[in-house]
């Protein structure tokens, strides 16, 4: 059967994929693929303060979901939460000595991953699906109430 899929399909099919490699290859470290990509996020902002409300913004996720894997990635040892010292409702999240041990293998999983999966494109293919990709981004924030 090939019927012509929409592009919703393609987005649902690449995102379960891309999700299913990253996790199988972050299972050996304990780490979903969202907690890495916390972690990373966490990495490269390491010289900011960056709070609780930070990554539920730059993840587009609710405070109980954000709240949820940082739960769990403190149990792991990944991150502790301390309060900021002006402001007590602030949460600060911290990476580790654990986190920062294992965030090079879990940049070179994560990257692997996409390589791997966008190794069919071409270089100037991969700029303009990049270019595609943020305009879809940007039109779904401004459509929440956002600023691109």
């Amino acid at each position: 059967m090939n019927e012509k899929k929409s592009e919703g399909v393609f987005f649902k099919i690449i995102s379960n994929n891309f999700e299913y490699r990253k996790n199988k290859d972050l299972e050996r470290l304990g780490l979903t693929t969202s907690q890495a990509q916390i972690l990373l996020f966490l990495t490269l902002n390491k010289n900011k303060i960056v709070s609780q409300r930070d990554i539920e913004k730059i993840f587009d996720l609710s405070n109980p979901t954000i709240n949820g894997l940082l739960n769990r990635l403190e149990v792991k040892g990944f991150i502790v939460r301390v309060k900021n010292e002006n402001d007590a409702r602030i949460k600060e999240v911290h990476l580790t000595d654990k986190a920062i041990i294992v965030q090079k293998e879990i940049s070179k999983k994560m990257k692997s991953a996409e390589k791997e999966m966008l190794s069919v494109l071409s270089r100037e293919e991969r700029d303009t699906l990049n270019k595609l990709l943020e305009k879809i981004v940007n039109n779904i924030k401004m459509q929440k109430g956002g600023k691109e």
